[in-house]
C-alpha cells in the first residue's frame, strides 16, 4: 500500500512540473507575441504622424488664430449689442474611410472659413481596418451654422450617416459686461493715480503711489487678458467631429422573419468559425509540441517504470 502511495505521489509531482513548464512556455510565447504587436503598432503610428503634414504625435497642429479678438467692440467701449454665447457642437459621423473624410472636411472648412483653426487631432489606428479620427475646429461664429449644416449632411453624402449631433450653448453676456466694466474702472483708477504721482511732493508719497500703480497695472493686465479670451470665445465657436468607420457601427436590429436560407447561412458561418477555431487549436498544439512531447515521454516512462516495479514486487511477495 505504501509503495502504491509513493508511486502515485511521484506521478502527481511529475504532472505538476510538466504543467508548470507548459504554462511557462505558453506565457513566454504570449508575451513575445504581444511585445511584437506593440512594436508594430508604435511603428505604424509613428510612420503615420511623420508622413502626415501638420499632424504631430500629440494630436495638435499648433495653429494660432490671428483674426478679430473682440465681438464688434473695443475693451473701452461699453457693450450694447446682442447677447453673447459660447457654443460647442459635437457630431459623430460614420464613414467608409475616416482619414479620407478628415482630409475632405478640413479642406472644406479651410476654404469656407479663412480664420478657422484646427485645435486638435487624435487618430486611433490600433486596428488598421478600423481607424477612428477625432478632430476639433475653431470657426467664426457667423459661419458656424453653415459649417454645422455641412457636417450634418456629410455622412449621408459619402456613404455613411450621422450618428449623433449635440450642441452646448452658454450665455456670457453678463460676464462680458461685468469684465468690461471692471476693466474700465481699473483704467479710471490708474489715470487718477498717475495724476497724483505727478503732483506728489515727497519721496515717500511717490514710492507709495508707485506701488499702488504697479499693483493696479497687474490687475489691469489680468482683466484685459480675461476680456480678450472671452471675446475670442464668443467670436470663434468650437466644432468637434468624431469620424468612425462603418464597420464599427452596429446595425439596428431588424424584424426580418425566419427563413430557411437565412438559418442555413447562419449554420454555415458557425461551422466555418468552429473549423477555424479547431485548426487554430491544432496549430497551437503543434507549435507547443516541443514542450508537450518530451514532458509526455517522461510521464509515460515514469508510469511504465512504476508499473513494472509494482509487478516485480507483487511477484516477489507471492
Amino acid at each position: 500500500m505504501a509503495h502504491n502511495f509513493r508511486n502515485k505521489l511521484w506521478l502527481i509531482i511529475i504532472g505538476v512540473i510538466a504543467a508548470v513548464a507548459l504554462l511557462t512556455g505558453i506565457g513566454f510565447a504570449a508575451e513575445t507575441i504581444l511585445s511584437s504587436a506593440n512594436i508594430q503598432h508604435a511603428s505604424s503610428r509613428s510612420a503615420y504622424f511623420n508622413n502626415t503634414p501638420g499632424v504631430t504625435s500629440s494630436g495638435s497642429q499648433g495653429a494660432v488664430f490671428t483674426g478679430p479678438s473682440q465681438p464688434a467692440t473695443s475693451a473701452n467701449t461699453p457693450y450694447t449689442g446682442n447677447a453673447l454665447y459660447i457654443k460647442t457642437s459635437t457630431l459623430t459621423i460614420s464613414v467608409n474611410n475616416p482619414l479620407t473624410a478628415y482630409n475632405q472636411i478640413s479642406q472644406w472648412i479651410e476654404r469656407t472659413d479663412t480664420h478657422a483653426v484646427t485645435t486638435g487631432v487624435t487618430i486611433d489606428n490600433n486596428d488598421p481596418k478600423n481607424i477612428f479620427v477625432n478632430v476639433s475646429f475653431s470657426v467664426e461664429s457667423t459661419l458656424y451654422p453653415q459649417i454645422v449644416q455641412y457636417l450634418q449632411t456629410f455622412g449621408a453624402g459619402n456613404g455613411g450617416r450621422l450618428l449623433s449631433d449635440t450642441e452646448t450653448s452658454q450665455d456670457v453676456t453678463q460676464q462680458y459686461v461685468d469684465t468690461q466694466a471692471r476693466l474700465s474702472s481699473l483704467q479710471t483708477e490708474l489715470a487718477r493715480l498717475q495724476e497724483l504721482v505727478a503732483k506728489a511732493q515727497s519721496v515717500a508719497d511717490i514710492i507709495t503711489i508707485d506701488q499702488e500703480i504697479t499693483n493696479l497695472e497687474t490687475q489691469l493686465n489680468q482683466t484685459e487678458s480675461e476680456l480678450n479670451a472671452l471675446s475670442n470665445q464668443v467670436t470663434m465657436y468650437t466644432v468637434q467631429v468624431n469620424l468612425v468607420p462603418l464597420t464599427s457601427v452596429v446595425p439596428p436590429a431588424s424584424n426580418t422573419p425566419w427563413s430557411f436560407m437565412g438559418s442555413l447561412q447562419d449554420a454555415w458561418n458557425a461551422f466555418l468559425a468552429f473549423g477555424k477555431l479547431l485548426i487554430t487549436g491544432f496549430i497551437w498544439v503543434g507549435v507547443f509540441a516541443i514542450y508537450i512531447v518530451p514532458i509526455g515521454f517522461i510521464v509515460w516512462y515514469a508510469f511504465r517504470f512504476t508499473r513494472k516495479r509494482n509487478a516485480s514486487q507483487s511477484q516477489q511477495v507471492s
